[in-house]
């Protein structure tokens, strides 16, 4: 968060201010993109749970498991296979 912070030119706590009146915090949007990006690499780019964890900064891929869990409600093996463009 201090990154994204740092490249907006805010604190992070000033960061977090301009984004309340959108109903957002600083962990919120990183979260969101994150998972944007996981959907992205599992369905289209065809990247394994493993890789798709290690690029988006997880150093353990079963942390990014939960994660992608508590974000869609299923498990990104779950999700890979459901998007598979055969």
């Amino acid at each position: 968060m201090d990154e994204l912070a740092d490249l907006c030119g805010f604190h992070q706590e000033t960061l977090n201010n301009r984004l309340e009146p959108y109903g957002q915090t600083a962990s919120e949007v990183i979260a969101r993109i994150k998972q944007e990006e996981a959907e992205r690499l599992l369905a289209k780019d065809n990247k394994s749970v493993g890789e798709t964890a290690q690029r988006l900064g997880y150093a353990d891929p079963t942390a990014f498991s939960r994660a992608f869990r508590k974000w869609t409600g299923v498990s990104p093996a779950a999700y890979k296979k459901s998007n598979r463009k055969d």
